[in-house]
């Protein structure tokens, strides 16, 4: 894949920092590189790479983060327990960034942080927005990766009424 810029949108803590400036995913396909590039299909649009806009059949990819949140929640949960914080977080910031993007690839739209990005979304878990926030506030916490168990579960449950429902 080539490089990508990051854009000022997603320069904000716990994503990307301040100097960040790029990101090169490898060639390992969308899937792989999602789970190690906070909005990668976001950024990727964004660079002109207009086949990466998988909010618009999101099915796939909400599944592939459901997916990967099975995969990996059980280490975060060791690593928080055991005072880990710095073991834990590289893999609970993607996690975090999944869900968003689940969550507005949902109501058909691309990720967003701008403020008040929120308020469009008409599918999203009760408080979404507010749980979000106390999560990306304290990412290796255990009431965040609580939060963000539960999150993952009531996405799932939206994705399958809202796939139901289109078929």
């Amino acid at each position: 894949m080539p490089e990508f810029i990051i854009y000022p949108e997603w320069k904000k803590p716990p994503f990307y920092q301040e100097d960040a400036v790029s990101i090169q995913p490898g060639t390992a396909g969308w899937e792989k590189e999602m789970s190690h590039y906070p909005y990668l299909a976001e950024i990727a649009v964004q660079n002109g790479y207009a086949d990466f806009a998988l909010w618009e059949d999101p099915f796939p990819a909400i599944e592939h983060w459901q997916l990967h949140w099975q995969h990996i929640k059980t280490e975060i949960k060791i690593h928080i327990a055991a005072g880990e914080g710095e073991r834990a977080f590289p893999l609970m910031i993607p996690a975090i960034s999944g869900l968003i993007e689940s969550m507005f690839w949902l109501n058909g739209r691309p990720a967003s942080l701008h403020a008040g990005s929120w308020d469009e979304l008409n599918i999203l878990p009760v408080n979404g927005k507010e749980r979000i926030e106390f999560i990306c506030s304290r990412p290796v916490h255990h009431h965040s990766f609580a939060q963000l168990n539960e999150l993952y579960e009531e996405v799932r449950r939206k994705a399958a009424v809202l796939k139901q429902r289109r078929t």
